[in-house]
């Protein structure tokens, strides 16, 4: 799962299940696409899952092909000014009248 928050652009929020798409149908065979979706509007962001599958029974190969695809996702971020969401609350309150 990756959050991103609510500020981000329709434009941006689109883009990124495309993207990585893109970046897993690039490992070089060792993974399958399955499928990534804006799966739901958390209490403080966007939710965007994805599915993919390690060819191979080799689970240093698995952690190698999911960091490289992690930071993938991220160099995508950093270059297209996207945040990821992390827990917030919002609090709003009214002014005091003042003596």
């Amino acid at each position: 799962m990756i959050d991103v928050p609510f500020e981000i652009s329709t434009e941006k929020l689109k883009a990124i299940p495309v993207k990585i798409k893109e970046i897993i149908e690039n490992m070089h065979g060792d993974a399958i696409f399955e499928r990534s979706h804006v799966r739901e509007i958390s209490q403080y962001s966007f939710r965007i899952e994805t599915v993919f599958f390690v060819i191979g029974p080799d689970f240093i190969k698995y952690m190698d092909v999911q960091q490289q695809i992690n930071l993938d996702i991220k160099d995508f971020f950093d270059k297209n000014d996207i945040q990821f969401a992390y827990p917030t609350r919002r609090t709003i309150t009214d002014s005091l009248p003042t003596a």
